[in-house]
């Protein structure tokens, strides 16, 4: 049975992560099916590797992420919310010689590359059969997270879109990504829990 702290932890971050609080309701995110991680936040258990000037202690006890697309009659430009800890241990973990260490503030945009290599691995995306190339356009940091802007070319008349998100799960078993998609009137929603397979939208 999951601890009421945990819950009321749990919707703090709902709330810093969605644009706005009616959307928590719509998601309809399962409570139970996240865990807490009990090694997060406990120092003995940190990889005594890690370089970076950058905190190792994290605050957050989940592992989440908030996805936003909206779908236009060309192109899909979405902003995936993430944890900054987590994206710099994704990237750290996923070509160890390419990453460039630096501070919160400079880490991502010396490291845009090799995200933009990891989300097309990642955060996959097709349109009928044909797989979708994302673009990074950049990312913006609030408080303890990144904010990643993304675009991508879709056919117009998009009838079906399948999404697979396992980003962070390799590393974080417990990883939950909610992805929210938009096209005109009609708005869904998915959620990603390890073991990940795609899922479909209908437009």
């Amino acid at each position: 049975m999951i601890s009421s702290w945990l819950i009321s932890t749990y919707w703090l971050l709902v709330l810093n992560f969605f644009i706005s609080g009616n959307l928590i309701q719509e998601a309809s995110i399962n409570i139970g099916s996240i865990q807490e991680d009990p090694n997060r936040g406990d120092p003995s258990r940190e990889d005594p590797s890690r370089d970076d000037p950058i905190q190792d202690d994290p605050n957050h006890a989940l592992y989440l992420s908030i996805t936003d697309m909206e779908i236009s009659e060309s192109k899909a430009d979405f902003k995936v919310k993430v944890f900054s800890d987590d994206l710099r241990d994704a990237l750290k973990s996923y070509r160890p010689s390419e990453y460039k260490p630096a501070d919160m503030q400079r880490y991502f945009s010396l490291n845009q590359d090799l995200a933009n290599n990891y989300f097309e691995e990642h955060f996959l995306l097709w349109a009928g059969e044909k797989k979708l190339a994302l673009q990074v356009k950049g990312a913006t940091i609030e408080n303890d997270a990144h904010f990643i802007n993304f675009s991508c070319s879709i056919p117009q008349n998009l009838k079906e879109l399948r999404v697979k998100a396992d980003f962070f799960m390799e590393l974080f078993p417990t990883q939950t990504n909610v992805v929210k998609v938009k096209s005109g009137a009609q708005v869904q929603y998915l959620k990603f829990n390890m073991p990940v397979v795609p899922q479909k939208l209908s437009f």
